[in-house]
């Protein structure tokens, strides 16, 4: 929280970490490396297979009125809700399209035609599919969703490792000139803070708090197994 409110006072920590990966003359020299092609290629359209996927395993899961894959009608419907709502309505729809924010290759600090903004400032500076928030890292963190449904035992590592990967998107449109610092943060803010606020409405407020406890080490959740009774 502490980093999102630094980064919206003093927006010029964005420019100084963009400006890592920019060399005057040539721009943002790694813009074209194969890997961060790779890394934007999956989050467009895993996302879209995931969606896919998860449409069609809640699906199944409800016919058959009993769990497929391990996973309850209602788990799959969350799984579903929580990529739709996070990153497919609220990254993509209500900031992406509607805030203005010019990505780092576009503003004139890195040589472009548009004028630098701040985080959380609306402005004009772009039309549609603009800089605030990232999609791709949305994605990526959306998927610590999983850790919320996944045994007790792994749920932590679940959570970390998604935790991990949106990262890994995030760091990849950094370096790249596709984002600010602050677009990939607050993309991890909000995702984290939707899947929460949907896993407490559809299983409860204690399941939900009792994974986040497991999470910082202090308690397990998950799917719990129940304890073999000795005779």
């Amino acid at each position: 929280m502490a980093a999102l409110v630094a980064l919206v006072v003093w927006p010029q920590i964005d420019l100084a970490v963009s400006g890592l990966f920019f060399v005057r003359g040539e721009g943002f020299i790694w813009r074209d490396a194969f890997l961060f092609k790779v890394l934007a290629w999956l989050a467009v359209y895993g996302s879209r297979a995931l969606g896919l996927l998860l449409i069609a395993g809640g699906l199944v899961a409800l016919w058959q009125s009993r769990p497929f894959l391990k996973l309850s009608g209602k788990t799959w419907l969350f799984l579903f809700f929580g990529l739709l709502i996070g990153p497919g309505f609220v990254a993509n729809v209500v900031f992406k399209d509607h805030w203005g924010r010019a990505r780092p290759r576009e503003v004139m600090e890195f040589g472009g035609p548009a004028a630098f903004s701040p985080a959380f400032y609306i402005r004009k500076e772009c039309s549609t599919n603009c800089s605030f928030v990232s999609g791709d890292a949305s994605f990526g963190f959306y998927l610590s969703a999983f850790a919320f449904v996944a045994p007790a035992r792994r749920s932590r590592r679940v959570f970390w490792g998604a935790m991990a990967l949106g990262s890994l998107f995030a760091a990849a449109r950094v370096v790249i000139g596709a984002h600010f610092l602050s677009d990939i943060l607050f993309a991890a803010f909000f995702m984290l803070i939707i899947n929460t606020l949907l896993h407490s409405a559809m299983f409860g407020r204690e399941k939900t708090a009792k994974c986040w406890k497991n999470w910082v080490g202090l308690s397990p959740c998950g799917r719990l197994i129940k304890p073999l009774k000795y005779r």
